[in-house]
């Protein structure tokens, strides 16, 4: 429809100013500003082909989700089995252990297990939302996400620092930007309905036909259901 559309291109353009800002603000060559917009690109890309394929799958294979997670966990693992013997991550933890107290190791492994809980979670969150609704449903929590983690990565000085100081004019244009996209994603969602310049034009039609699709769907799915118990029996 119109609106989505519309968002599209829009969330589009603005996800490619952070890496103008970038080359604005921290004085970046042109080579670093294409290899950072083909990463960009090559991420968005893979991670909305995650979400396209795990809806086919549970749609037309009728994939249980925690399968699908099953897999991905075990080629993440992989992944990071290898990343760790190329880099060999095991002399960095020993001299973490030799350098840190039991107290800090203690407080270590406690956040990891918080971690591990909380990826979990968010997982569960990913697969179930795309099998109920759409991966761009799913895709609007991360965009949530995005501007929590502007603000924690400029208070801790990680991100959005020119010559050791900190720059409140980038990190407030990619704090705003992203505020907009994460808006915009609503809209696309239909969480949220303009009404200007048409955007609203047949929306109502289009959700008031989605919703019965859905509930004949349902009843269709209740009557076999139904017939195999019957054939059960």
């Amino acid at each position: 429809m119109r609106h989505q559309i519309f968002c599209i291109i829009v969330i589009g353009i603005l996800s490619l100013i952070p890496n103008i800002t970038e080359f604005i603000f921290l004085e970046i060559t042109y080579s670093r500003i294409f290899i950072s917009i083909l990463f960009s690109l090559l991420y968005i890309f893979f991670n909305n082909m995650i979400g396209v394929n795990e809806k086919y799958l549970y749609e037309f294979n009728n994939m249980n989700p925690f399968y699908s997670l099953l897999f991905e966990g075990s080629f993440g693992l992989l992944f990071s089995l290898v990343y760790d013997l190329c880099n060999d991550s095991s002399k960095k933890i020993n001299e973490f252990i030799k350098n840190k107290t039991s107290s800090d190791f203690a407080i270590l492994i406690f956040c990891l297990i918080i971690y591990i809980i909380l990826s979990g979670l968010k997982n569960l969150y990913r697969v179930n939302t795309t099998k109920i609704f759409t991966p761009m449903t799913t895709s609007a929590f991360d965009f949530f996400l995005i501007p929590i983690d502007n603000i924690i990565y400029f208070i801790k000085a990680e991100e959005f620092i020119t010559k050791g100081e900190k720059n409140y004019v980038n990190f407030f244009i990619n704090f705003i930007i992203n505020l907009f996209i994460f808006f915009l994603s609503l809209v696309f969602n239909e969480f949220i309905i303009l009404f200007f310049c048409d955007l609203n034009k047949d929306t109502h039609l289009q959700i008031t036909m989605r919703a019965a699709l859905e509930e004949n769907s349902i009843n269709l799915g209740d009557i076999n259901n139904g017939d195999n118990n019957d054939d059960e029996n």
